[in-house]
């Protein structure tokens, strides 16, 4: 006693009826959105690849408990601009032991300028890293 197949068959097509919108809408949609994501992606890469302001922390030394000197390297298209790093100093554990917020570096003649600086840390730091700087307005 099987079930013919027309049976099923119909009683398939009223279970998952056709889609209420045309398929060619659904493809529509998804190149649009497609073309969306794309353009979205090309201007952001196109404006993270050339950052304003460049700058990584090329040396530090642990002078003491309470002391870490570094030595970083900033450079900008624009060495007129002033700019603001925020360099911090971390303990064994990650901890942020020290920090300098608001590091000035001073327009110059030249796009690449070395600066020295010294963190002063509540416990010994065991390395000095950069956050970040951003150009003053």
């Amino acid at each position: 006693m099987g079930v013919s197949s027309s049976t099923a068959t119909d009683r398939l097509a009223r279970r998952y009826p056709p889609s209420r919108v045309p398929r060619w809408a659904v493809i529509a949609g998804v190149i649009v959105l497609a073309a969306v994501a794309i353009t979205w992606l090309v201007i952001t890469a196109g404006r993270q690849s050339q950052p304003p302001v460049s700058a990584q922390i090329t040396t530090f030394d642990i002078a003491s408990d309470r002391e870490a000197h570094f030595e970083m390297t900033v450079q900008r298209p624009d060495p007129s601009v002033e700019v603001t790093c925020t360099v911090i100093a971390q303990a064994v554990n990650h901890e942020r032991v020290g920090e300098i917020l608001d590091l000035r570096v001073p327009p110059d003649e030249h796009e690449l300028v070395r600066v020295r600086g010294t963190i002063e840390t509540f416990r010994e730091a065991t390395s000095v890293s950069l956050e970040g700087c951003t150009p003053v307005q």
